[in-house]
C-alpha cells in the first residue's frame, strides 16, 4: 500500500469502529493526525542514520509535526471521554537509542492497520505515536545549533 492508501485504511478503521464518536471537524483533524503519522513512518524508514538525525536532515519533518499540533491536541482531548482506555505509557529506554525508537515506532504504526484491534487500542496507539513525535522533536531540537 502507498502512503495515501495506508492513511485511508487507518482512518476507515477508526471511523467505522467509532460509532459516531468524531464530529465532522474532528474527522478532518483525525485525517491530519494520521497523515502526519504516516509521513513520519516513511521518514524513519528512509533514514540511513543509526543515530537521531541532525536538525538539517529532520527540518522538514519537524515542521510537518509542528503543523499538526492543534489537530493532535483536539483529538487527544476528545479521547478523554472514551471508556476502557488502554493504559499506555512511553518508556524512556525505548527512546535512548535511535534504532530502538525507530523499531518501536514502526511496529506500533503497523498495528494501526490490524483489523483485530479495538477502536480504543487503535486510537491509543495513534496518540502514543504522537508522544514519540514529541520525544523526537526534543532530541533533534536539543542537538541543533541555534
Amino acid at each position: 500500500m502507498n502512503g495515501s492508501q495506508i492513511v485511508n485504511t487507518i482512518e476507515r478503521l477508526l471511523i467505522d469502529a467509532s460509532s459516531g464518536f468524531f464530529s465532522d471537524e474532528e474527522r478532518k483533524e483525525l485525517h491530519v493526525v494520521i497523515r502526519i503519522t504516516c509521513e513520519f513512518r516513511t521518514f524513519l524508514n528512509e533514514l540511513q542514520e543509526h543515530d537521531y538525525p541532525s536538525f538539517e536532515v529532520a527540518d522538514y519533518m519537524v515542521g510537518t509535526i509542528r503543523s499538526g499540533f492543534d489537530c493532535f491536541f483536539d483529538i487527544f482531548f476528545a479521547s478523554h471521554s472514551i471508556v476502557d482506555w488502554p493504559n499506555r505509557k512511553l518508556e524512556w529506554k525505548l527512546c535512548e537509542a535511535f534504532e530502538s525508537f525507530k523499531n518501536t515506532y514502526v511496529s506500533t504504526f503497523d498495528s494501526l492497520t490490524l483489523e483485530s484491534i479495538s477502536f480504543q487500542e487503535r486510537l491509543s496507539s495513534l496518540l502514543y505515536l504522537w508522544n514519540m513525535h514529541f520525544v523526537f522533536l526534543g532530541l533533534v531540537m536539543g542537538n541543533a545549533q541555534p
